[in-house]
């Protein structure tokens, strides 16, 4: 882990980072939740939504980069135990004082960036405790009895909370340190020095026990920081001989608070870029090389639908089917089993990208594998259905296996091939090959366990999976689906 120098870190000036965060009221219900990172961790961290003073939310902070002001609005705040136990000289060596940290999220007003301000949390000294923090509101009201109901009670039932970062906790004079996120180069984070004072040493227990890892953001001081950290003060906007600070002009002790927001992308493309230029030309035509790639792979991919889809279909289930069951009528419910279970799957994937692409701030990944997904389901049963009219596409490659003759409707005698209790049985076959020694299981344990020693030293000993959370995530998406899926279906194709 790399360490921040406390020498390094500059004081908080207006001119390149501002922030207010008015007084206001946070809602026990809805507003603060426990969360856990991953889905083995025993531990939690507090994720609260910033509230909205009647309505609207006043808070706001103000980071410039190169001059350029810009508007983040907060999001959320996460509590949590101490994340950055890396700063030499105060936090490093440990200080059992600290014990933890308050993480505000914003977002940009322009575009999808973030910015977290970070900020430690202490201990009061003594045992008996000092002034209640917002901190110390928050924790109080989320841990309130609902069935507490004398006023007497010390642990009445709280509904709401002021918060007084402003006006009480965030103190004025301040120093800093910036960098970015290695996860996400866009997100900045800024790490404030000074601390916010737990008045209760029965809270600052608690959260010490809270989690201490995080996947918001990357822990560990980013190469570059000292010179972001340094930067900022070199590349702030220098004062005028009216005091302009950030666009806020003070004249005889009256100020206009005008905090501009910068251009957005298109008023950038614009205006920046002159028409006609060199580089709006170069532009236009980085465009068309990125519009004419992804063209030549739309095609790419329509041809080895064209001609994957039906071979494979072919192979997994006409030649399968016709090779292992017997009787005319049997193999046609049984083609048309493997053909509710293919939609049933493909239409499940579609609908639960669908389902977690479009929650919370939206997950553009999620959604476009949903759109391609619905794109080669379309195309896929459309080929298959042409397919099926050829009477070879029906006959298994030995000669000697007549046609199955399969009709997607019914035939003269209105016998119907589906057959939910021949679905039920694929089923139970495909987990009898996936589970069975002398099926697939072997072969899935194997590189299950490979990949799972790959996973541990890319998370513990190259440090390329960031955090936990991921680790756990990439384990379940290959070790538990795409592994036993893709070598049970190699196994199942290489059997005679």
């Amino acid at each position: 882990m790399a360490f921040f120098e406390k020498g390094n870190s500059v004081p908080v000036d207006p001119k390149f980072l501002s922030y207010s965060y008015p007084e206001t009221t946070l809602f026990n219900e809805g507003q603060v939740n426990p969360q856990h990172l991953t889905y083995y961790s025993a531990n939690y961290y507090y994720k609260i939504t910033y509230p909205h003073e009647n309505g609207q939310l006043t808070a706001r902070l103000t980071y410039a980069v190169q001059g350029i002001p810009t508007i983040y609005t907060p999001t959320y705040m996460y509590i949590f135990s101490l994340l950055h136990n890396n700063i030499t000289g105060i936090t490093s060596p440990p200080d059992p004082n600290y014990v933890g940290e308050l993480v505000i999220e914003h977002k940009n007003n322009n575009n999808d960036n973030k910015l977290f301000l970070c900020i430690l949390l202490k201990k009061t000294e003594g045992s008996v405790g000092g002034k209640p923090s917002s901190i110390d509101n928050i924790i109080q009201m989320k841990n309130s009895d609902p069935t507490a109901t004398s006023i007497t009670d010390s642990n009445q039932y709280k509904t709401s909370c002021q918060l007084m970062f402003e006006t009480q906790d965030i103190q004025k004079n301040q120093n800093c340190f910036i960098y970015n996120d290695t996860i996400n180069p866009n997100n900045t984070v800024i790490i404030l020095t000074e601390p916010i004072i737990i008045g209760n040493p029965d809270n600052a227990t608690l959260i010490s026990k809270l989690e201490n890892t995080t996947d918001l953001f990357s822990i560990s001081a980013a190469n570059n920081y000292q010179s972001l950290t340094s930067g900022a003060i070199t590349n702030a906007p220098p004062e005028t001989s009216d005091n302009n600070v950030l666009g806020r002009e003070v004249k005889d002790e009256i100020y206009i608070d005008c905090q501009p927001t910068g251009p957005s992308i298109k008023e950038i493309t614009s205006y920046n870029i002159p028409i006609g230029s060199a580089l709006s030309q170069d532009m236009q035509k980085l465009d068309f090389m990125k519009t004419s790639v992804n063209f030549f792979l739309f095609c790419l991919g329509l041809v080895l639908l064209y001609m994957g889809v039906p071979m494979l279909y072919k192979m997994v289930v006409i030649d399968k089917t016709l090779s292992k069951v017997e009787g005319d009528l049997e193999r046609k419910k049984t083609i048309r089993g493997a053909d509710i279970l293919l939609c049933s799957f493909m239409v499940y994937y579609i609908l639960s990208s669908f389902y977690y692409g479009f929650q919370g701030d939206g997950d553009m990944v999620l959604i476009t594998n949903g759109l391609f997904a619905f794109v080669v389901l379309g195309i896929s049963i459309s080929l298959i259905l042409v397919k099926k009219l050829d009477p070879d596409f029906m006959r298994h490659v030995d000669d000697k296996i007549e046609p199955a003759g399969y009709n997607e409707d019914k035939d003269h005698d209105n016998t119907s091939y589906t057959d939910m209790t021949t679905v039920f049985g694929i089923l139970a076959s495909i987990a009898g090959f996936m589970t069975s020694t002398n099926g697939a299981l072997l072969h899935i344990l194997a590189v299950d366990f490979i990949v799972f020693m790959l996973l541990i030293i890319f998370r513990y000993g190259t440090k390329t999976i960031p955090n936990d959370k991921a680790f756990a995530d990439l384990f379940k998406r290959y070790c538990l689906f795409y592994i036993p899926l893709f070598v049970a279906l190699f196994i199942f194709l290489s059997q005679p």
